[in-house]
């Protein structure tokens, strides 16, 4: 086994970015060059191939980046374990720490798988380990983390990894059988249905598709909306607006306008891949929202709009599990994981993932019986 390890696609040669030149966004050669060209100066990415007797098998995508205050994605986190008097204090100090990290995976795009392998080929376990080592000292990185979606081909249950709990992704399973928006009302219990009913026909917030020149005239609204998002609830990096609005320029998102007396109070964003509907940046006037329910309509509106591009799932992202499950929406997988060699840190880290769990909160059931 070889690999080698390149920081920018201009720089992959010909036979192996050709390897992955193919792919569907949100893993194509052209997303992964926007996050070059708007996220360097806080993410590094590495492009990972690997050669088995002289032939290419594996790719895999990781960003290392410093994980600290500034990261606010990290201090949301932190913020949304449970608490307790040992803990808050502990939580505090945590805050403070700068650490040099890796992540093997996309920062803005979590829940995508971020390798590339042949069909039934699991990779090697201590090949796998030889590279985590390679860019542990190499690189000097401390913590490297690792999505639980690796464990498709690698067991990230060994000796090596310390698990950790994380607040789940949200969706709602669409299925099949539902093939319009009344149809999938008839399945709501009368008490949500009354209050969806009436946001939805009632409200004075209006909603459209914003084109392209809307876009651009909008886009320092857009951005004031995304920060508001962002610095309450995210768990991500922090995304550059000119990012989100090349997606939406080169066809790859949906942006939906949410208006207030013709002000722009909320936008949406959003792209159809393998039969689920994507729900990721989104922008919310949280004044406004306590009053005329922006984020309700904005649910609702992602419903319909999943239920007539016959998606089978619309996955709705983290944060606000509770308030989304009043949608019918179920959490995904919620854990990751951090190598770790020494048996020390090992240890410590296993102690403090035990102590920092996502806070509880209450699932509900919209639906009339289990669909």
């Amino acid at each position: 086994m070889e690999f080698k390890i390149y920081h920018r696609i201009k720089d992959i040669p010909s036979n192996e970015f050709s390897f992955i030149s193919n792919d569907k966004f949100p893993i194509s050669c052209d997303f992964l060059n926007l996050i070059e060209k708007y996220h360097c100066s806080i993410i590094t990415p590495f492009y990972i191939f690997v050669k088995k007797n002289n032939k290419l098998k594996y790719f895999f995508y990781s960003q290392v980046f410093e994980l600290n205050q500034s990261h606010k994605g990290f201090t949301n986190f932190i913020n949304s374990t449970e608490n307790s008097k040992f803990l808050n204090i502990f939580k505090t100090n945590l805050k403070k720490i700068s650490i040099k990290s890796c992540f093997f995976g996309n920062l803005l795009f979590t829940n995508f798988d971020s390798f590339k392998y042949e069909k039934n080929e699991k990779f090697n376990d201590s090949h796998f380990i030889k590279i985590l080592n390679y860019i542990k000292v190499n690189y000097k990185i401390k913590l490297i983390f690792i999505p639980d979606y690796y464990s498709k081909i690698v067991n990230v249950k060994s000796k090596y990894y310390s698990t950790f709990s994380i607040s789940p992704n949200m969706f709602i399973d669409i299925g099949y059988k539902v093939k319009n928006f009344n149809s999938y009302l008839d399945l709501i219990k009368a008490k949500y249905k009354k209050n969806w009913l009436y946001i939805k026909n009632n409200s004075i917030i209006n909603s459209k598709f914003l084109n392209i020149d809307e876009v651009i005239s909008y886009s320092k609204d857009i951005s004031n909306l995304y920060n508001n998002v962002y610095e309450k609830n995210s768990y991500s990096i922090k995304i550059e607006i000119k990012f989100i609005l090349e997606l939406y320029f080169k066809n790859k998102i949906q942006i939906r306008g949410y208006f207030y007396k013709n002000k722009l109070v909320g936008f949406s964003s959003f792209f159809i891949f393998s039969n689920s509907l994507y729900v990721y940046y989104i922008g919310i006037d949280y004044d406004l929202n306590k009053n005329y329910n922006i984020y309700t309509k904005m649910l609702l509106d992602n419903i319909e709009f999943g239920i007539k591009n016959n998606v089978k799932k619309i996955e709705l992202g983290r944060t606000a599990e509770e308030f989304k499950s009043n949608f019918g929406a179920i959490p995904n997988s919620n854990v990751g994981h951090i190598y770790v060699k020494n048996k020390i840190i090992l240890f410590s880290l296993n102690l403090l993932s035990s102590l920092l769990k996502p806070k509880k909160w209450i699932k509900r059931n919209p639906f009339k019986t289990k669909k």
